[in-house]
């Protein structure tokens, strides 16, 4: 769908008189107050790699929530810290020093942190600055959580991740999700 075509759709569905439930409401006032305008979507949301990312790392977020309490907790702590590196490097922000940093974050907070640092505008250097410190703050807080809940060093939690990229290579396949 083009930008035009979006448009007119999204200026269809604020206009429609028989909307007016709830979520319907809802998108009318976002779209009021700007945010579905082009020109205010942040720069970062505009980057197709930068948001599949983020996408990959609610997921990945998710599924260790789900594992926290299991064996796997520390193999999906491993995958979000390779979504963050990924993110990373698509800024060139290495993240790889923060499983050594100490953060007063958990991960859910660092999680809003690389949510709002993807939202900023402004100077393109820095919502860089911000969304590279807000990465390496959840690198830390899951490197945090590691050591607290589920017993391993960093060391260890780098061990993890370098087993999931050998095994990933190994498969030579993009994991599509499910």
């Amino acid at each position: 769908m083009s930008q035009h075509e979006e448009a007119v759709l999204l200026s269809r569905y604020v206009n429609a008189k028989d909307r007016t439930d709830w979520a319907s409401r809802a998108f009318v006032s976002v779209y009021n107050r700007g945010f579905h305008v082009a020109d205010n979507v942040p720069d970062f949301c505009r980057s197709q790699r930068m948001m599949a990312q983020f996408v990959r790392l609610v997921e990945e977020v998710m599924e260790w929530a789900g594992a926290i309490e299991r064996k796997e907790g520390l193999s999906e702590a491993a995958d979000i810290c390779i979504v963050a590196a990924n993110m990373g490097a698509i800024i060139d922000c290495n993240v790889a020093d923060a499983m050594n940093y100490a953060t007063g974050k958990n991960v859910s907070q660092a999680l809003d942190g690389v949510a709002r640092a993807l939202r900023s505008s402004g100077d393109p250097m820095i919502a860089e600055h911000a969304l590279g410190n807000a990465l390496r703050d959840l690198v830390a807080a899951v490197a945090q959580w590691a050591r607290l809940y589920a017993q391993a060093s960093p060391a260890e939690l780098v061990t993890t991740v370098e087993a999931k990229l050998r095994n990933d290579e190994q498969r030579g396949v993009l994991h599509q999700g499910g």
